[in-house]
This record gives C-alpha cells, sequence and structure tokens, in this order.
C-alpha cells in the first residue's frame, strides 16, 4: 500500500522558519557552495533575513543581527 503524497514541501519547508538545515558543503578551489534548506548559497548571498558570511568544510557563518555558525548535521 503506498501512502498519498498529501503536501509536497519538502520537510525544510515545514519547519519554523527560525530552524534552518545545513545538508552538503561543497568546495572546489576558491568556489564554495553550501545547501541550505535545499537552497545552493555562497559567500554573500542571502537566505531568508541572513546573510553568507563564510563557508568552511564543515561549517557556515550566517550573520543577522548576531553571527551564528551552522554546523553539517
Amino acid at each position: 500500500t503506498s501512502l498519498p503524497v498529501n503536501n509536497p514541501a519538502p520537510p525544510e519547508e515545514q519547519k519554523d522558519q527560525g530552524n534552518k538545515s545545513l545538508s552538503l558543503i561543497i568546495i572546489s578551489g576558491a568556489d564554495k557552495t553550501a545547501i541550505i534548506n535545499g537552497v545552493p548559497v555562497k559567500e554573500g548571498d542571502r537566505i531568508a533575513d541572513m546573510k553568507i558570511v563564510k563557508i568552511e568544510t564543515d561549517r557556515v557563518l550566517l550573520k543577522n543581527k548576531t553571527l551564528k555558525w551552522m554546523y553539517l548535521e
């Protein structure tokens, strides 16, 4: 028996907006990309009310009024 698909939104979008999910970091030379809530972002980009300040191998630094490190899950 298959379950009906009632909500096509990804699970990340069902969370509170304050809860962001870091699922992947790709660093190739100087090119750094992180996947937050299923969205690819680079340093300097914005996601919701947060600016991507820095991307490292296992964490991303976000800034709105304060700085906050987000770690790979």
